[in-house]
């Protein structure tokens, strides 16, 4: 099975032919495998919410998954020790005693029309103050996202970092003979179906705010490149060209693209607007040139290339230019994507015949590879660069795995049935 997949993969990156497998069911399963030491982690308490057992969403559980899954905290056992959401009878020694540097605690309350009201406070356990709090009132629907936008205010006050599980993550899955592209929390919870397909769907592509998501399928007999909007469910084709087009990704701005049309041998990266006009090169060689990525800032582009002779990642201005090689002690690099802050690149390489996820730091040179799988696929970054999402499928179907930037934790989000393939994080999701 892994040999298999592993001649696929290889033929997809560089011929850029249809061999994807894919797809998710309505609803997914979270199992959180956390591994690593706890050394760099700070230490927190997150209680059970009051009322909590009213609410049709377990709030005060999302709120811990998602901390732990950061690999940033390590989670102090709330057990038997008294909630409060008032300072004068909150048990700041219980918390002292369990080494618990900051205390979440919170209430949920039933209101009127079906809306719940959300209250939540952050404490500091040593200063024995309040860090930062906040209320929501949201339908049963929001309460998954209003859990997750605590989760991210409790780990940009406690650690600087940017908001990153607000968000929304894409992947393909493959299941009773059918393509179904599908979008997700960052969780893998409550997903639903963009496209369903029996041709082969893949590389899912967000735009910068989030509202379309721009992929390749294969309904008019060769790969072909749609733009969808995840808010009407309409959809266009992105030009019509003579051979395959694939490998679509935005630009920073949402205006532009850049997309990879192959012929014959050779495939190309290629800069288009977004409503298909104005196509203009960036590479002309007679090589394999795909999976292009825009840095943060738009000013370069990273790709894989095999023009020394195997796959390697290269970087380009994206105004055109003399693309330069980033990727040096292995000979097999594929599927590149910027970290948020442009000074890393996530990547696949081939080690010992496995392929793993690896990090390139742009500046030093240094590679860090940061799983001992052998069959990792299309890793992406979380919006704050702490976490990367990425199929893994060593143990036959592909699943999605998300891994701590620190290699502290590592979290595989399960599905009922199917093969995930090609997963990729979106951007943080606007306050409602």
């Amino acid at each position: 099975m892994n040999g298999v997949r592993s001649k696929e993969f290889g033929r997809r990156v560089l011929v850029m032919a249809a061999t994807l497998f894919f797809a998710v069911t309505a609803r997914a399963d979270l199992t959180i495998d956390i591994n690593g030491g706890s050394v760099t982690q700070i230490p927190i308490a997150v209680s059970s919410f009051d009322n909590e057992a009213m609410s049709p969403q377990p709030v005060s559980r999302i709120i811990r998954d998602d901390l732990r899954r950061i690999g940033l905290f390590r989670l102090v056992d709330s057990t038997g020790v008294a909630s409060s959401m008032s300072e004068a009878s909150m048990p700041f020694d219980a918390w002292r005693a369990r080494g618990a540097d900051a205390w979440a605690v919170g209430s949920i309350t039933p209101e009127f029309g079906g809306q719940y009201g959300v209250s939540f406070r952050l404490m500091d356990v040593a200063k024995q103050s309040q860090i930062v709090g906040y209320q929501f009132s949201a339908p049963a629907s929001q309460l998954r996202e209003v859990a997750h936008r605590i989760a991210d205010m409790i780990d940009v006050s406690m650690t600087g970092d940017g908001p990153a599980f607000n968000s929304r993550i894409a992947f393909v899955n493959y299941a009773a003979h059918r393509y179904t592209l599908q979008v997700a929390d960052s969780d893998g919870f409550d997903a639903h179906t963009v496209l369903t397909s029996k041709e082969p769907i893949m590389s899912p592509s967000w735009s910068p705010h989030g509202g379309r998501l721009a992929y390749v399928t294969f309904l008019h007999g060769k790969a072909v490149i749609y733009i969808q909007s995840l808010v009407t469910g309409k959809r266009y084709r992105l030009g019509r060209f003579k051979g395959l087009s694939s490998a679509p990704v935005f630009s920073p701005d949402g205006h532009h693209l850049c997309i990879v049309l192959t012929s014959g041998e050779a495939s190309r990266l290629y800069l288009i607007n977004d409503d298909g006009s104005d196509l203009r090169p960036l590479t002309n060689t007679d090589s394999i040139d795909t999976e292009p990525d825009f840095s943060p800032d738009g000013t370069m582009i990273a790709f894989t290339s095999d023009r020394s002779g195997s796959p390697q990642i290269y970087t380009m201005p994206s105004s055109g230019g003399q693309p330069q090689r980033v990727s040096f002690q292995g000979r097999y690099y594929v599927s590149p994507r910027y970290s948020p802050d442009g000074k890393k690149i996530v990547c696949i390489r081939k080690q010992q015949g496995q392929l793993r996820v690896t990090q390139l730091n742009l500046k030093t040179g240094r590679e860090q590879v940061m799983t001992q799988a052998s069959l990792d696929e299309s890793p992406s970054y979380a919006p704050n660069g702490k976490m990367i999402l990425f199929a893994n499928a060593d143990s036959g179907p592909g699943r999605l795995v998300v891994l701590s930037s620190n290699g502290l934790a590592r979290t595989v989000l399960k599905v009922k049935a199917g093969d995930i393939r090609d997963p990729a994080w979106g951007p943080i999701l606007p306050n409602k």
